[in-house]
């Protein structure tokens, strides 16, 4: 499931810009259910 999300957000990306900023703006965040995506901000929020 995670990896169909990931695909639709690059689908949703118009370029290789939006991409780029659109990964350094995300950390995958491991789960025992999985991975999902979080931003960076909530990411580093969690580990302090």
């Amino acid at each position: 499931m995670a990896v169909e999300n990931f695909k639709t957000s690059i689908d949703r990306a118009k370029n290789i810009s939006e991409f780029a900023a659109l990964l350094k703006d995300t950390e995958v965040e491991f789960t025992f259910f999985g991975a999902r995506k979080v931003s960076k901000e909530n990411f580093n929020k969690k580990k302090s």
